[in-house]
Formats: C-alpha cells, sequence, structure tokens
C-alpha cells in the first residue's frame, strides 16, 4: 500500500489524538474549571495547534507529524519544519524569545538528524556548527533562502516531541482514570473527542475550551477529578457533616488513637473501634476519617463514613456519585464496579476505607435491618478476600461498644474467618485531661486545679503543697467522660469552680447539660417525640431505681418497658428511647439473644432523671 492514502488517514487521526492529549494536559494543570490559563487554538498561523497565554503574551506553536510506516525524520524534513516555524513567528509578530515550537511526531530521528539534537543542543550549539548542519549537503542558491542567524533563534527554541499514538492516547486515559471512567466511556470518550475537534478545526474561531474538552471526554458538565482538591473536599464536608449530625462532642484534643485507627486502616482490611456508649467513638472515627483524607497520595486514597443501620448495596455508588459531581448513578447496585472506578483514579491500595458507626446501636429487639446487616457483612467478606495476596483493596472500620456485637451479624456466631483489627476508645486518662485542663481557656485557674490534683496523684513521695484549692475526688472521674467534660466546660466560671469543691448543686447543673445533650440527641435520631415521650420515660423508670438501690440490675419489662406504659409513652417509641440511652452510655446493656438486664451507668444521673422535671 501507498504510504500516502494510508498516511492521510493515519496521520489526520494522530492529529487530532495528539491534538487533544496536549490540550488535556494544558486544561487539566489547573483543577479549577472557571480559571482559563491559557487558549488551545486548532489550525492558526499556518501550525497545526497554538496554544497561547494572554497574561504573558508566549506562544507555544506545534506541529504534528505522522509515519504509518516508521520513516525516518531526515535533516531535508527538519528544514522544512524550521520553515514552516519561522514563517508562522513572523505573523505571530512576538519576539522569537517568547515562543516555543514543539515537534510532536510518532517519526524518529535519523543518524544525521541525530547530530542536530545529540550533544549538540541549541544552548550548546554555537552559530557556526548550526550553520555547517543547516547547510549540509544542500546546494549554494538554497544556502541563501536558509539564513542560519535566522534560523538559529528558531531552532533554539525546537523541541522534539517523540509520541506514538499509543502515547497519545494512554496521557487521555490517565486523565480519564483520574474520573474513574471505565474502558467503554472511555472508548466513547475518544470517540467524542475526535467529533468535537473535527468540528472546532472547520469552525471560525477554531478555540477548544476546557468545558467543551472534559464534557466531551467523560460525557457531562463540569465533572470533577477524584484525584482533584475539590473532590477531597466534598469528602472532607460529608466527614464534617456526619460528625455534627450525630451530636458528637468537639475537644480542641487529638487522641493518639485517631492516629493509630488511621494508619491501621491503610494495612489491614477489618478493623473493630470498641467502647462504652459515648466514649468518643464517633469523634475518634470522624478524626481518624479527616486524618486519612489530610493525607494525599498516602493509601487509603478514599474515605467513606456511614451510619451502620442507614447501610445499603448503594451506599458506595452514591458516595463516589457525588464526588466525581454527577447526578446518575452508572453502577447501579454494582458496588464492586464503583470500587474498579477508584482503582483506576489511584491504584495504591487499599482504594477505599469504609468507616461504619455504631454497629449495635440499633440492637434489642430490632437489630440492623437485614440489608444493612447483609451488606456490611458482604463488605467486610470481600475486603478479608482482597487481602490474602497482600494488601487490600480496601478496609472497614466497624465502631461498636464490644467486639460480641458483631456476633449477631451473620445469624449467630463470629461469622467472619478473620478476626479485626481490635482499638479501645476509653475515657480521657490523666494525661487527656492535663492537656485539656492546660487548654481551658474560659477558666485557667480552674485548669490549674485540675492540673495540680492529677500531678499529686501520681506522684508517690507527694509534691509541694499547691497554692490551689484541692479538688473533690469523685469530680475528676466525672469529667473524664468527654461529654461530661464538654458539660463542664460550658458551665460559669463560679459554676466551675463549684464543681470542683464537690457541691451538689454544680453536680445538677452538669446532670441538667448532659440531659439536655441527650434529649437533642434523641429527637436528631428520632425526630420529634409526641407529649415529652423520652422524658417522661427516663424520668418513670429512673423513680424505680430510688426506692432501692440505683446501681441494681433491672429487668427490660419490668423497669423500663412496664414505666414506659404507666406514663402512656407510645410503645413504638419505648425501644428507640432505650436503644440511645445503651448508644449515649447512660445506661449499660448488652444486645443479642433475650438478653433483658441492663443498669444505670451513673446512680447519681438516675438521681436526678427521678426528681427534675426536665422539658429537653
Amino acid at each position: 500500500m501507498q504510504e500516502s492514502g494510508h498516511y492521510s488517514i493515519a496521520g489526520f487521526f494522530f492529529q487530532l489524538l495528539a491534538s487533544a492529549d496536549d490540550a488535556l494536559k494544558l486544561y487539566f494543570t489547573n483543577t479549577d474549571p472557571n480559571e482559563l490559563s491559557a487558549i488551545f487554538t486548532l489550525e492558526k498561523l499556518g501550525q497545526d495547534g497554538i496554544i497561547s497565554y494572554p497574561n504573558n503574551h508566549r506562544l507555544r506553536m506545534i506541529q504534528y507529524k505522522y509515519s504509518s510506516t516508521g520513516k525516518h525524520l531526515e535533516p531535508t524534513d527538519l528544514r522544512d519544519i524550521l520553515i514552516a516555524f519561522r514563517r508562522s513567528t513572523l505573523a505571530a509578530k512576538v519576539q522569537p524569545a517568547d515562543i516555543d515550537c514543539y515537534l510532536t511526531t510518532n517519526r524518529p530521528l535519523s543518524e544525521a538528524t541525530k547530530k542536530w539534537f545529540d550533544g549538540n543542543s541549541a544552548k550548546k550549539m554555537t552559530g557556526h556548527q548550526f550553520r555547517d548542519l543547516l547547510h549540509d549537503g544542500i546546494e549554494a542558491k538554497t544556502k541563501k533562502t536558509l539564513p542560519f542567524t535566522k534560523f538559529h533563534t528558531v531552532f533554539d527554541c525546537l523541541k522534539y516531541d517523540r509520541r506514538d499514538l499509543n502515547a497519545a492516547k494512554s496521557e487521555i486515559e490517565s486523565v480519564a482514570n483520574s474520573h474513574g471512567m471505565k474502558e467503554h466511556e472511555l472508548a466513547i470518550g475518544i470517540n467524542n473527542l475526535i467529533g468535537l475537534l473535527t468540528g472546532i478545526a472547520s469552525s471560525t474561531t477554531r478555540d477548544l475550551n476546557r468545558q467543551q474538552l472534559i464534557e466531551a471526554l467523560v460525557g457531562r458538565t463540569d465533572p470533577l477529578s477524584l484525584t482533584c482538591d475539590r473532590s477531597a473536599e466534598i469528602q472532607k464536608k460529608a466527614v464534617l457533616s456526619f460528625k455534627k449530625m450525630q451530636g458528637a462532642a468537639e475537644t480542641t484534643l487529638h487522641r493518639g488513637i485517631v492516629s493509630e485507627i488511621a494508619k491501621a486502616a491503610a494495612l489491614h482490611p477489618f478493623i473493630v473501634v470498641k467502647g462504652e456508649g459515648g466514649c468518643g467513638k464517633t469523634v475518634t472515627v470522624c478524626d481518624s476519617a479527616i486524618e486519612n483524607l489530610g493525607t494525599r497520595g498516602v493509601p487509603p486514597g478514599f474515605v467513606l463514613i456511614v451510619k451502620a443501620y442507614q447501610l445499603n448495596q448503594t451506599s458506595v455508588q452514591d458516595a463516589v456519585r457525588r464526588w466525581r459531581n454527577q447526578n446518575e448513578n452508572p453502577d447501579q447496585l454494582a458496588w464492586d464496579e464503583t470500587m474498579k472506578r477508584l482503582e483506576k483514579a489511584n491504584s495504591q491500595r487499599p482504594v477505599l476505607t469504609l468507616y461504619i458507626d455504631g454497629v449495635d446501636e440499633r440492637h434489642g429487639r430490632q437489630g440492623l435491618p437485614t440489608k444493612a446487616r447483609n451488606f456490611l457483612c458482604e463488605l467486610i467478606f470481600a475486603a478479608t478476600e482482597s487481602s490474602r495476596n497482600g494488601m487490600p483493596t480496601f478496609s472497614v472500620v466497624l465502631s461498636c461498644r464490644s467486639e460480641s456485637e458483631l456476633s449477631g451479624l451473620g445469624g449467630g456466631g463470629f461469622p467472619f474467618s478473620e478476626k479485626p483489627f481490635p482499638f479501645s476508645v476509653s475515657e480521657f486518662t490523666n494525661g487527656d485531661l492535663s492537656r485539656l485542663a492546660s487548654e481551658l481557656k474560659s477558666c485557667p485557674r480552674a485548669g490549674r486545679r485540675i492540673r495540680d490534683h492529677l500531678a499529686t496523684r501520681q506522684t508517690r513521695r507527694g509534691v509541694a503543697p499547691s497554692t490551689e484549692k484541692p479538688v473533690h475526688l469523685d469530680r475528676i472521674d466525672i469529667i473524664r467522660h468527654p461529654v461530661f467534660w464538654r458539660c463542664f466546660t460550658l458551665l460559669s466560671v463560679p459554676e466551675q469552680h463549684s464543681f470542683l469543691d464537690g457541691t451538689a448543686e454544680s453536680r445538677d447543673a452538669i446532670a441538667l447539660s448532659y440531659v439536655r445533650w441527650f434529649f437533642q440527641k434523641v429527637t436528631d435520631r428520632i425526630g420529634d417525640l409526641p407529649l415529652n415521650a423520652a422524658q417522661v420515660a427516663m424520668k418513670e423508670s429512673a423513680k424505680r431505681f430510688l426506692a432501692g438501690n440505683p446501681s441494681r440490675e433491672a429487668d427490660l419489662n419490668d423497669d423500663w418497658l412496664v414505666p414506659c406504659d404507666a406514663v402512656k409513652c407510645p410503645p413504638t417509641h419505648q425501644m428507640p428511647i432505650f436503644d440511645e440511652a445503651v448508644s449515649a452510655g447512660l445506661i449499660e446493656h448488652e444486645s443479642g439473644g433475650n438478653n433483658r438486664k441492663w443498669r444505670w451507668n451513673r446512680p447519681w444521673l438516675c438521681e436526678y432523671f427521678a426528681r427534675e422535671n426536665i422539658n429537653g
């Protein structure tokens, strides 16, 4: 076959594909779609492509040269290329120092042409050396048409860009991968790009803008690359929103366990974070997720956090849809297909960590919804299986009160072949409290009292008498709990000192702040309940304990359901309120089986509920 016919088709295709490649690289060095830093124009000034930079008046001129037979680039070809570039330079009326000339071709350099580039680069080559190469083997009259001083400045800014069709396609594919596009979507995108460029090349303006380009490739307006900052910000906002929705108390304390969990999520497929209700598990998993997002470029590449009872087969797809800024979910129920999109965008394992909070929160008579439980098991099995040959494809981090809560997921017994990597979240340590006290800006003196108390208890031989007033012994134990510490910080300065002194009134002030937090949590999670259902239920149940020992073991029917019925708390709300009390750590109840026994965690709170009228 003659070179001509084959060349004309393949060369045209190469020119379009390489143009698309160059335009994508140009426009996607900046991920802000509203900022156009340069303009790519087709077929201008006698060149195949022109890139202009309005901010600094620079120009990049591009020639695309293709050979379907692998023909070498000879000095004769190079002279013709330089002539064309010089002609365009003169037409552009731009100083040679402000122009870059790119020769993009699949043609290798011949041995004679290599002398122009190898060891004699433009920066090293003298004018006379260039003249000898430019005029070598040509007639005297032709030499006159090629004044070396004029063409040396053109050659000085010439760059040889060796690229074939596969390389151009591969670079386009890398942009598509960052958007999580699959192979068949990429094929459609490339066809759309070729159609777009063909149309623009025959138009009047011939300018190719960023929006047209990405819409042709990805198939929608304003899509987000999964690896761009805007997409990462969507993930971060989702975690912060989740944290706020769960009523997770903020502290300035960065607990060491947060970083440990974040690091473990990059190494282990299955992690459990356990701890008493209200001890800060939700804050811990949220902060761990944010820490993962803060280490861009280090696995896991993506983070999703969801409440266990809200988990479903489209949780992953819907999240990735938002990260990509698209309306539809192209993968339907196939979450594993969405995982492949994430793997394309970031091949380092694990590509995703799913933080699933409160596996045990809807326990007792209800348990997790069947769909949530089944999908959770499916995720854990898939994560552990993916790690058998090395690093996991993705990891799952669960939070619950105890590891025994997981036994019910598979319908009895521990349902997983591998044990989870465990972490325990507990109340604040002496070190935690000391650091928090040092940051107590509202009342520095109260902070000093707490630190002095802790220092005295930690020293075997005692310390020099403190100038600060001693702290009542049981008050430190109360504020070790993250929620009670937050309640303490909300007290006035006199109330804080009164609380540390051990007065009953100040402890009631802490209790009032706590129960308001609890009832707000109930409202946020369950909704507005009629007739103050949560308040009257908790009060009536607590009153039963005052007649005996508030720390005794209680019966679910006699000490909860019967009191709820007595005050006409709607039956549909009785167990959800109980579940929230367990979740908050207000009462203790081991779920599973027919366990009907429970107890108040803090008898003094039981007494407060029994004697006070609290309306939220």
